[in-house]
């Protein structure tokens, strides 16, 4: 299978761990027909190394929340991210460093690729889901790229996205939502994230480096929760401004 399809795949991949990640009510994608044939087309497309683990894994994940009652569903996002904020959702609140440029560096990946869903989707620019979301939009943007050039640079920005940002503290909130709740959907889809998060690195040989033990203590927040200002579109060209999914 050709790298553009797997690249596509891991990009749907992505985004429906995402949604596993959101309340019921706002999900993007209908779960309600993804069975375990078609999960394993899924995880075969993306070449990602340990496919039959990978597809029990993220079977297990999307069975239970076709199970899930959304209420309680729901009610266990809010408690858990929401309000006292029992497992942060941001990586300000797990790295130990100055928030604003955290902040900062985030939404230059986003403005240099004029990606702007995060003006509408109401989170922070460090929110997970929204790292997780321009992961997915950079690899349907190397799949889709015309140029050799402009598909290194997509991938470039890509590595060095994962590397400075995700890779810092995935694994650490991964395990944090482990520790603060027994929702058989949340334990599933960190247990599905932790697995996928290094094959991903594996498939794309990515530099990466240990994850950091001082970390901020949970729910260390900034006092305020910074934006990124104004929308100064850097884009590669105007073809790559409009590929994002």
């Amino acid at each position: 299978m050709n790298r553009p399809i797997q690249l596509l795949a891991q990009a749907d991949l992505i985004l429906l761990i995402a949604d596993l990640l959101r309340p019921p009510e706002k999900i993007r994608h209908s779960l309600g027909n993804l069975k375990r044939p078609n999960l394993k087309m899924l995880v075969s497309a993306t070449g990602l190394p340990g496919k039959k683990q990978l597809c029990d894994i993220l079977h297990d994940a999307v069975k239970e929340a076709r199970q899930a009652v959304p209420d309680e569903w729901s009610g266990c996002y809010r408690l858990l991210f929401d309000g006292s904020i029992h497992c942060p959702v941001n990586e300000a609140a797990f790295i130990r460093r100055d928030k604003g440029a955290i902040i900062g560096d985030v939404c230059g990946f986003y403005r240099a690729f004029g990606w702007t869903t995060i003006e509408d989707s109401g989170e922070r620019p460090d929110h997970l889901l929204v790292e997780l979301e321009f992961c997915a939009m950079l690899m349907v943007m190397a799949a889709r790229a015309k140029t050799v050039k402009h598909r290194k640079i997509t991938e470039t920005a890509l590595a060095d996205f994962a590397r400075h940002h995700l890779n810092d503290w995935l694994d650490l909130f991964c395990e944090q939502l482990k520790l603060t709740t027994t929702y058989p959907l949340f334990v599933k889809s960190a247990d599905l994230l932790a697995h996928v998060w290094p094959a991903l690195i594996v498939w794309h040989d990515w530099i990466v480096d240990p994850v950091p033990v001082n970390t901020v203590g949970i729910g260390a927040d900034p006092e305020n929760p910074y934006e990124c200002g104004a929308p100064g579109l850097v884009s590669i060209n105007a073809d790559s401004a409009q590929q994002q999914p």
